[in-house]
């Protein structure tokens, strides 16, 4: 007898644990329906049939509904949706799930590239939200040299933690860990160090702690640094001037730009008033 309690005592306790950690779960979003319009005089279709059936395979409870256009109902269906959701390029093939709309044409192959991504950032929309704590000895030490370190205190000011950077017990720049929540169903929230120098306050570096996305995937590195290069030498005095963005990417693109030119003011009036953060 004692010996069947004990065992009942086990199995409730396991599946008590069973259901606090499924509690601790962050909930899986049910996700909209997808809609394939294509041709079948498209030589791309058969490969593309084959990725796109892959992800819906890869992700039980997306329906996925096609539509041929070769005929009159399916390319006036076509149509309704490229002016409803004003899609732009149009494609040899697109892909609505929701309110996002991939499109392929000869080597440009969106739907292909970015179907899987856009699916995992909308049955996941938690992912990638939040600030994460960063290591940045080393982006300093990169940046202004061996010697040179620099200590966060307190809470972050809003969205940014500013940290002076010391050499030789004099402070020669700043460095900034710079936060931002992104409203969007695909994107991942924006975090970055910023690198800034003085007495210029010139821009030394700019590094993405949470990688660039587009549609769900990240953006490779020779992309990403060349949009984030495009931020060295700037100074609060900086003009307003275009910045090249990364396609598929323009929310967090722009949100790239409000952070610098607000962590720039934010330097100046501190250094105006001679005071640490």
């Amino acid at each position: 007898m004692l010996r069947v309690l004990r065992i009942s005592v086990f199995c409730l306790a396991i599946v008590l644990s069973q259901t606090l950690a499924a509690e601790r779960q962050p909930a899986r979003q049910a996700l909209p329906r997808a809609v394939v319009y294509y041709s079948t005089e498209d030589p791309h279709w058969p490969k593309a049939e084959k990725v796109i059936d892959a992800v819906v395979k890869a992700n039980p409870g997306l329906k996925l509904t096609r539509v041929s256009f070769d005929n009159v109902q399916g390319y006036w269906q076509l149509l309704d949706v490229e002016r409803r959701l004003d899609i732009e390029p149009a494609g040899e093939l697109t892909l609505v799930i929701g309110n996002i709309a991939l499109t392929s044409k000869g080597s440009r192959r969106d739907v292909e590239t970015y179907f899987g991504g856009v699916v995992r950032a909308l049955r996941d929309p938690d992912k990638g939200r939040g600030r994460i704590r960063v290591d940045h000895s080393a982006f300093v030490r990169k940046t202004f040299g061996a010697e040179a370190t620099a200590t966060f205190e307190g809470k972050p000011d809003g969205d940014d933690r500013l940290a002076p950077v010391i050499v030789g017990g004099k402070r020669v720049g700043w460095v900034i860990d710079a936060f931002r929540h992104i409203k969007c169903p695909t994107c991942i929230d924006m975090q970055c160090l910023i690198a800034v120098d003085l007495p210029k306050m010139r821009v030394l570096k700019v590094q993405p702690q949470r990688a660039i996305e587009r549609y769900g995937v990240p953006v490779d590195a020779e992309d990403t640094g060349m949009f984030v290069d495009q931020f060295e030498e700037w100074t609060p005095a900086t003009p307003a001037v275009r910045v090249d963005a990364v396609v598929g990417a323009t929310k967090t693109c722009r949100t790239y730009v409000a952070v610098v030119r607000d962590v720039l003011k934010q330097i100046k009036r501190h250094e105006k008033e001679g005071r640490e953060p």
